[in-house]
């Protein structure tokens, strides 16, 4: 069994990727997306379609995050509160992990 660590972008963010051989073919995991997972038949397979299953992950937390601002938004100026909405930028962070 072979694992190799690659960077997938997505929109100027890069998420690490574990690639995993197997007699099956080739698994992809990308552990800061829980549950996002995929595989292929070949390395470059894999790569391609865990892009794909990062996206499509992106997209539909995406969705939920949108649902649930407009839901607390709603509920705590409905409830008298001054609710409002605003953006705020973090610092990259990369943890350094060696792999043995």
């Amino acid at each position: 069994m072979s694992i190799t660590l690659g960077k997938i972008r997505y929109n100027s963010l890069s998420y690490d990727v574990v690639l995993v051989r197997s007699e099956e073919g080739w698994a992809a995991f990308c552990p800061a997306l829980r549950g996002c997972v995929s595989q292929g038949d070949s390395e470059a397979e894999a790569l391609e379609n865990i892009q794909e299953a990062i996206t499509g992950w992106l997209k539909g937390e995406t969705q939920d995050v949108e649902v649930e601002i407009l839901n607390l938004l709603d509920e705590y100026n409905e409830a008298g509160c001054q609710a409002k909405r605003t953006t705020v930028s973090v610092a990259s962070i990369k943890a350094d992990a060696s792999v043995h």
